[in-house]
């Protein structure tokens, strides 16, 4: 059977085309270019048709061309930087197969970009990092998978996408806190039928990795809503960091059984859990205690008092009663995490 396609997205000049051949030929999948698909079909240059009809024609015929392409199977597809401007392409490659976003520096781009055949910088390179401007956060936001690319050795970044999708090997994945948490969450999507090994602290989890105790770390890095996770950034410069996923977060209120919401006094959980679930905990006029992890937390649980803000898998892991739902500050609430390996 063949498998969902792999979008490759990101800024011109970030790989795309180079990733896509050779991935494409690793895994035996074919190699479209959603770009030479449009020269192909219209018969004219990219910067004619930016030239005769616009940007708005030009993006019209990649949503066109995306259409086709979501019907197939066992595709890399390079797509055009801007394809995710339009939210029908984001919907279209989501629903039929993984993002990966190509990530390279606008500097590093502009030292091998050739800019005559990009329409958008006639006017010079430097527009280049403008255009990142308006563009970074979609990147990232609609991204599976973030791949650093600013290693000019394509075949580091085809190796690690490669290991993503094929999972060949037994590998030992660490992560901080237990089952149900959201790094045990992200550990068994990336790395499925891996063996995964717990510890109590980014700190134990980072040593571990260093002393080849585990073969990946899997944490969290940061939040749409919390910002950065202020517990891992002193960890950062002792990994080395070899992509980014991103897991959406589906934020409950659990307790112990039998206990009622209006019985609920303190609430507990990750800080940063804490924080972009900190409207609905001010309008309930609630006290808070912050807590290690929040799977580690719904584990522990022991107060009809207290409640516990985490994962729907952590409540039904430890026989924990759903109180609320959908408790974030906001919705479509996302937490980046980083896989990373020993430097």
């Amino acid at each position: 059977m063949k498998k969902p396609n792999i979008y490759l997205t990101g800024m011109m000049g970030a790989g795309k085309t180079t990733i896509g051949k050779l991935l494409a030929k690793k895994l035996r999948y074919q190699f479209v270019d959603t770009d030479a698909l449009i020269v192909q079909k219209t018969q004219i240059s990219i910067n004619e048709i930016f030239a005769k009809y616009g940007e708005a024609y030009f993006r019209n015929l990649e949503t066109k061309i995306l259409s086709k392409l979501k019907k197939a199977k066992g595709l890399v597809v390079a797509t055009g930087g801007g394809i995710i401007l339009k939210d029908v392409n984001i919907k279209m490659m989501q629903a039929s197969g993984q993002i990966f976003y190509l990530q390279r520096t606008c500097a590093n781009i502009i030292k091998t970009l050739d800019s005559s055949k990009r329409p958008l910088l006639k006017n010079g390179k430097t527009k280049l990092f403008k255009i990142f401007a308006t563009r970074k956060l979609c990147y990232l936001n609609t991204a599976n998978y973030i791949m650093d690319n600013n290693c000019f050795d394509p075949s580091v970044t085809v190796k690690n996408i490669y290991l993503i999708i094929q999972q060949q090997e037994k590998f030992k994945i660490g992560y901080q806190g237990t089952i149900g948490a959201y790094g045990w969450i992200v550990a068994n999507h990336i790395f499925p039928h891996q063996q995964y090994v717990n510890y109590d602290t980014f700190d134990q989890l980072v040593n571990a990795l260093r002393n080849n105790r585990i073969d990946y770390a899997v944490m969290p890095y940061e939040n749409i809503i919390a910002g950065p996770v202020k517990q891992v950034q002193h960890c950062l410069n002792k990994i080395k960091t070899i992509f980014y996923f991103n897991q959406p977060i589906d934020h409950i209120l659990c307790a112990l059984k039998g206990t009622k919401l209006s019985q609920i006094k303190t609430v507990i959980s990750h800080p940063s859990a804490l924080d972009q679930c900190k409207n609905y905990i001010k309008k309930n006029q609630w006290k808070t205690l912050p807590s290690l992890n929040t799977a580690l937390s719904a584990r522990d649980l022991n107060s009809p008092k207290q409640a516990v803000i985490a994962s729907p898998i952590a409540a039904k892991e430890y026989y924990r009663i759903i109180l609320a739902k959908n408790i974030a500050n906001v919705k479509n609430n996302i937490t980046r995490f980083l896989v990373g390996i020993k430097k």
